[in-house]
C-alpha cells in the first residue's frame, strides 16, 4: 500500500551476536526463513550474516569469523522508496532498519519489490502478477523453494449482477485486505492475479503454506453483502533442496498453473475421498472451534460455537469439516468424555452419524498420545471415515 514503512516489510526482530556460534545463527535463520540476519552488540550494528556463508563456514567459527560488514541503515519507519534510494547510491543488495536509535532487522532488496514493483493494482494496492513471478523467479534462482497459494472467488459474477459491479470492486478490496492482513512480507509476496484472481508465492515449507491456506479461510463476510466465498489451490513448497537444471521462470508458471487448477478443482464436484488420506492440520479450540484437514492439494475446515465444552465444539467441528467431502453427512455427538494422564489422552465419544437418509450410531473409544483436542479431532475423522461408504478404499 502507498503508506507503507520499512516497518510492515521486515521479519520478526531477530539477531545474533559476534560471539554466538555459526551454528546458533544457522538455527535462528532457517527457523525464521531468513538469508541473512543482523550481527548486533549492546543494540548496535557490526555487521551482517549471510546464511550461506554461515552454511559454508569451517566447523567451531564463531559469527564474527563470517560476517561481513553492516550494510546502510535506516529507521523501520522510513518510506520503502527511500530505502531503495539508499540501496541504489550505496550499490548494496541489504538494508539494515533501526528502532528507536537499536537495530531491528535488515532487509534485501527484493523485499522492497511489493511497494516498488513497476505494477500495482490500482484496486486493491496489491502488487501486479508480474512483481509476483520476479520475486518467486529470483528466489528459485537463488536455490530456495517456493510454494503458490492460488485464490480465487467464487461466483464472482453472480455477485456483480445481483449487487452491481461497485460492490463487486468493494468485495475484492475486502478480499485483498483480509489476505495481506496473513501474510508475513519477508517470506510472502501477495498479487493480484488477474480480474477476480489472487496470487501467493512463499518461502513457507509445505506444512506452514498449508496453514496459511488454512487460515484464509474460505468465505469472508463482506458488510453490505454477506458471505463471499472463494476457493484456494496450492502448489509446490516440498522440496528439500532446490531445484536443478530447471528453468526458474517456467518453474514459477507451472506453480501457478498447478495452483490455479487446485482452486478450480476445489469449486467442482467434491473430491473422492478414496485413494487420498485426509489429514487432520489444525485443531483450534474456544468459543468457534475450527479444525482444519487436507487432502492432496485441498485444504478444508469446519466450526462449530455451539454449547458443550471445548473437546464437544471440536469434535462437531472435525464433522463439518468432513461433510465438505461427504455431502449430507452430519454427526450428532450425545456423549463425549476425555481424559488425559500422563501426556496421554483417552477418550469416549457415543453419538449419532447421519449419511444418506440413513442414521446409524457412532462409538469412539480410543487412546493417543496427542493432546486431548487433536485427539478427538482425529479420532472423529477415523472412525467417520471408517463409516462412510465412499472411503472404503481410503
Amino acid at each position: 500500500m502507498g503508506d507503507r514503512t520499512l516497518r510492515a516489510l521486515l521479519p520478526p526482530p531477530v539477531w545474533v551476536d559476534p560471539d554466538h556460534t555459526l551454528a546458533t545463527a544457522g538455527h535462528l535463520m532457517r527457523g525464521y526463513g531468513l538469508r541473512a540476519i543482523g550481527v548486533a552488540r549492546g543494540g548496535r550494528l557490526v555487521g551482517i550474516l549471510h546464511a550461506e556463508v554461515a552454511d559454508a563456514a569451517p566447523e567451531g567459527w564463531l559469527v564474527r569469523d563470517a560476517m561481513h560488514p553492516a550494510p546502510p541503515e535506516l529507521s523501520a519507519d522510513a518510506d520503502p522508496r527511500e530505502a531503495a534510494e539508499v540501496l541504489l547510491n550505496t550499490r548494496s543488495s541489504w538494508l539494515a532498519t533501526t528502532d528507536e536509535g537499536r537495530h531491528r532487522g535488515v532487509i534485501e532488496v527484493f523485499d522492497l519489490l511489493s511497494v516498488l514493483g513497476s505494477s500495482q493494482d490500482a484496486l486493491t494496492g496489491l502488487a501486479g502478477s508480474d512483481e509476483m513471478r520476479r520475486w518467486a523467479t529470483h528466489r528459485l534462482a537463488e536455490g530456495e523453494e517456493i510454494a503458490v497459494i492460488f485464490v480465487d472467488l467464487d461466483q464472482f459474477g453472480a455477485l456483480n449482477k445481483r449487487f452491481g459491479h461497485a460492490e463487486g470492486d468493494r468485495a475484492l478490496r475486502a478480499l485483498a485486505a483480509h489476505l495481506e492482513a496473513l501474510t508475513l512480507p519477508s517470506r510472502d509476496f501477495l498479487c493480484r492475479f488477474g480480474g477476480d484472481e489472487f496470487a501467493l508465492a512463499t518461502l513457507r515449507p509445505r506444512a506452514a503454506a498449508e496453514g496459511l491456506a488454512a487460515a484464509f479461510g474460505r468465505a469472508l463476510d463482506v458488510e453490505g453483502i454477506g458471505p463471499v466465498r472463494f476457493s484456494v489451490g496450492i502448489a509446490g513448497g516440498r522440496r528439500e533442496a532446490g531445484r536443478t537444471d530447471t528453468h526458474p521462470a517456467a518453474t514459477v508458471d507451472d506453480l501457478v498453473n498447478q495452483a490455479s487448477l487446485a482452486s478450480t478443482a476445489a469449486k467442482e464436484v467434491q473430491l473422492p475421498l478414496g485413494g487420498v488420506k485426509i489429514r487432520v492440520i489444525g485443531v483450534y479450540s474456544g468459543p468457534v472451534a475450527t479444525v482444519v484437514l487436507g487432502q492432496g492439494d485441498h485444504v478444508f475446515s469446519g466450526t462449530d460455537s455451539g454449547a458443550g465444552r471445548d473437546e464437544d465444539r471440536v469434535a462437531r467441528a472435525a464433522a463439518k469439516a468432513l461433510s465438505r467431502r461427504v455431502a449430507g453427512m452430519e454427526l450428532v455427538v450425545e456423549r463425549l468424555a476425555v481424559v488425559a494422564v500422563d501426556g496421554r489422552s483417552s477418550l469416549n465419544l457415543s453419538g449419532e452419524l447421519r449419511f444418506a437418509g440413513r442414521a446409524r450410531a457412532l462409538r469412539i473409544a480410543k487412546t493417543s498420545d496427542r493432546e486431548p483436542i487433536l485427539a478427538v479431532a482425529e479420532a472423529v475423522v477415523e472412525s467417520v471415515l471408517a463409516e462412510v461408504p465412499e472411503a472404503a478404499t481410503a
